[in-house]
């Protein structure tokens, strides 16, 4: 009769743990794809910001071969620095 006590309490040991450490993985994976999610926002509010800004801001413009290029102004280009800086830093702390 002990042995079958001890065989009882050890299945419900291993099915408490077993469903347990499902848990936590499933929690762990959800975090991770919130954080990344963010970051791929972010990565898309520079380029969208960049694209905006570039128009505003009168950007000078270059006409050589039918090619128009532009030149963000150099606080435009601080701003997307920080930005994505700022990006590589949530990112980091993604990793660790």
């Amino acid at each position: 009769m002990k042995s079958l006590s001890h065989q009882i309490i050890a299945a419900a040991w291993y099915t408490v743990i077993f469903y347990g450490f499902c848990g936590l993985y499933a929690t762990f994976t959800y975090i991770a794809s919130i954080q990344l999610n963010k970051l791929r926002t972010g990565l898309l509010d520079i380029i969208q910001r960049e694209d905006t800004s570039e128009q505003d801001s009168g950007a000078e413009t270059d006409h050589e071969d039918g090619k128009e290029q532009a030149h963000p102004s150099l606080e435009v280009v601080r701003n997307i620095h920080k930005q994505l800086n700022d990006c590589i830093r949530h990112h980091q702390q993604i990793l660790r």
